[in-house]
């Protein structure tokens, strides 16, 4: 059996060319790295937290670093991998650990925020170098610097030294003013990495350390992770350790404790063919495997993501397979009938509730649960899940639970209407007009 080590640590990208995912994004730095003329001296990389900006820009840093990067016929530029200068930068690249480095300072940018922090590091730039071609400050967060201190910043940026590359990361560009953006010779939204960009690393890590996979399995520890990649390669690593150097489906779901999709759209498949017997065997290896408690907590995460992708909104960690099958699914089902399932669903997970006795009988009710259909008139159920979707198509993140304090002047009744994406706006108008 393969001997395991910390594969988060052992395969993070070394170079450009290795990192997976953001196409776009690389192709616009390395094409800009050919030459010194060519490099831009301030960049600011934006995207949501775990997509990848902070490893872009050590990867980045140690591509200027290499004074023996060579230039293929694309145009892109690639550090050696073998001078001591790229051996030290591997190191930095895995801990974020500058101290050994002279050409390379990483920067948290919460605890170098006010205006005499930015002045004394303006000061320090514009020292000239000792020895790298290139300085390259990393600075992360850069949303977390305050208002005088972003112009403190600018006094430098409009004329920036030769030798001095400054990287900004940020998760909020909103909260940083215009005049400091602005400045930015290079600017590059990071996206974080799909399902098969994850995918495809877990599979060449696996390869490496001869273990036995099924892409199924893979996929699963990628959506587990949210796609992120040091996540997906801690799950791999716990999943492999746990047995014996497989990575199946059955392995995945007793290790991280999670539910293949597969089961969820197997539940709703046997409701509406009301395949009875189906439906009670599917029971029977829920109860075995995860459990009823689990699979209903994973049931209601699907069923919401259900509604939102039936209305046109992004939901993240799906293929495109996954997103257009769960989309098919739920346009069989009027926002009603998903609300009622929602509410029945938390009925059964409150204590006491005898859960496999719920869920069989819930097969020959059908999809909207008898029992739930009077309270929903009552609960605000729908008034508060057409608010939330109105939200989401605005920018607004509402993802987890669905209060149930605001009251619905009109009954079910009168909104019994299969809800089409494009007519979004106007019944949640008519609701609350």
């Amino acid at each position: 059996m393969a001997t395991y080590s910390d594969f988060a640590t052992k395969y993070r990208s070394k170079t450009l060319d290795e990192y997976v995912g953001n196409d776009y994004v690389k192709s616009q730095l390395m094409s800009r790295l050919k030459d010194s003329a060519s490099i831009p001296r301030t960049i600011l990389l934006t995207g949501n937290s775990g997509c990848g900006k902070t490893t872009l820009a050590r990867l980045l840093a140690k591509t200027l670093q290499c004074a023996d990067s060579q230039v293929d016929n694309r145009g892109w530029r690639h550090p050696c991998g073998v001078c001591s200068t790229c051996k030290a930068m591997d190191k930095y690249i895995e801990s974020g650990d500058t101290s050994s480095l002279y050409g390379v300072e990483e920067i948290d940018a919460a605890s170098t925020r006010k205006v005499e922090d930015i002045d004394a590091l303006v000061s320090k730039l514009m020292i000239p170098s000792m020895g790298a071609d290139d300085r390259v400050f990393v600075i992360d967060e850069c949303h977390k610097i305050s208002k005088a201190g972003q112009n403190a910043f600018l006094k430098i940026m409009e004329d920036i030294p030769k030798d001095v590359v400054l990287i900004f990361g940020t998760t909020d560009p909103q909260d940083l003013i215009d005049t400091f953006k602005n400045r930015m010779r290079l600017r590059l939204e990071v996206q974080k990495p799909t399902v098969e960009d994850v995918y495809k690393v877990l599979a060449r890590v696996c390869d490496n350390e001869n273990i036995n996979y099924s892409k199924e399995a893979l996929t699963l520890i990628a959506e587990k992770a949210n796609c992120v990649h040091r996540q997906a390669l801690n799950y791999l690593e716990m999943v492999a350790n746990t047995s014996g150097g497989r990575v199946e489906v059955e392995d995945v779901i007793k290790a991280l404790d999670v539910q293949p999709l597969d089961e969820y759209f197997k539940f709703f498949k046997y409701l509406l063919d009301k395949d009875v017997m189906l439906y009670v065997n599917l029971l029977h290896d829920i109860k075995i495997g995860v459990g009823f408690q689990k699979f209903i907590v994973g049931l209601k995460d699907f069923v919401t993501r259900g509604l939102y992708v039936r209305n046109g909104m992004a939901v993240e960690g799906l293929t495109n397979k996954e997103l257009k099958s769960l989309k098919e699914l739920f346009t069989n089902f009027s926002i009603e009938e998903t609300c009622s399932l929602l509410l029945f669903l938390d009925k059964v997970l409150e204590p006491g509730v005898d859960l496999e006795t719920k869920l069989f009988v819930l097969g020959y009710q059908g999809i909207v649960p008898i029992e739930s259909r009077a309270e929903l008139e009552a609960s605000g159920v729908i008034a508060e899940t057409e608010d939330a979707l109105k939200q989401e198509a605005r920018g607004v993140r509402v993802y987890e639970g669905l209060q149930r304090e605001k009251k619905i002047e009109k009954s079910v009744d009168e909104m019994k209407i299969e809800l089409q994406p494009m007519e979004m706006d106007a019944l949640v108008d008519e609701i609350f007009d």
